[in-house]
């Protein structure tokens, strides 16, 4: 799910259409199978227009400062028990597709489906998004 993105709207920050293309891109060619993932969804700011907090997995769009260059960065969500995603992080744009696909590789390997993997390897889980997330 990814809402319209900066292209068209004036308020979003990201282009949430560019970051789903790319992430669909890399992950076919990963060849993650079906359910390995849970639904993403995108949003290009934090308005919500791709219901960024309601997914097992969501990005909110945003910049951040590295080395005073700003750089196109989305806020990782990762749902908690409440059922609503928490923030955790930022990572870079150009990242996203890699951890996704990193995830799904994860949870492909144990054969499982996502929110299978999540509740029997959380600490895995977080132990990737430790690494994608930018300091």
């Amino acid at each position: 799910v990814a809402c319209i993105g900066a292209s068209i709207c004036q308020v979003g920050l990201r282009d949430s259409q560019q970051l789903l293309a790319e992430i669909v891109k890399q992950v076919r060619a990963a060849g993650i199978p079906d359910g390995a993932l849970p639904q993403i969804h995108i949003s290009g700011c934090t308005s919500s227009c791709g219901t960024h907090q309601i997914g097992e997995i969501g990005f909110h769009g945003g910049v951040k400062m590295i080395d005073k260059v700003a750089t196109p960065a989305f806020t990782l969500h990762a749902q908690g028990m409440e059922r609503f995603g928490e923030p955790a992080g930022m990572i870079l744009q150009d990242n996203i597709p890699a951890f996704l696909v990193e995830v799904g590789k994860a949870a492909a390997a144990a054969g499982e489906s996502y929110g299978d993997w999540k509740k029997a390897h959380g600490e895995q889980l977080q132990e990737i998004v430790e690494r994608y997330l930018v300091k």
